[in-house]
């Protein structure tokens, strides 16, 4: 099956699941998708259908590379900000410290891309 058919079969929540997922490094933590707000049962079907699959305890990856990367050439620019910002704003919550976030937001940012420039152009 082709990962536009794995889209469209589908349901709305389930696609907010993945697109939250796709936004993480692979493989991403399981307890913080859950604690994005998504709930267990519904990420039951992605594990039960081979979408998602577990390479460690508390840690899943997408089976198909194909599916993830459509999910984040489709995901409005708008979307993948706020995620990154509730991600960001809870991993400095959860930890306590700003280095996880800052390692999350940082590979994500246009800061990113200017570093480099700078980096290279000195």
């Amino acid at each position: 099956m082709t990962a536009q058919q794995q889209l469209i079969q589908l349901p709305g929540s389930s696609r907010a699941i993945l697109e939250a997922a796709a936004l993480l490094d692979q493989p991403f933590s399981v307890p913080l998708l859950i604690d994005l707000g998504f709930s267990a049962d519904a990420l039951d079907p992605l594990f039960d259908n081979g979408i998602f699959r577990e390479p460690f305890p508390n840690r899943a990856e997408f089976s198909n590379s194909e599916l993830r990367n459509e999910l984040l050439a489709g995901m409005p620019w708008s979307r993948k900000r706020r995620l990154c910002e509730q991600v960001g704003e809870l991993l400095s919550e959860r930890r306590g410290t700003l280095d996880e976030a800052a390692d999350f937001f940082l590979p994500r940012s246009p800061l990113r891309e200017c570093s480099q420039l700078l980096r290279a152009s000195g």
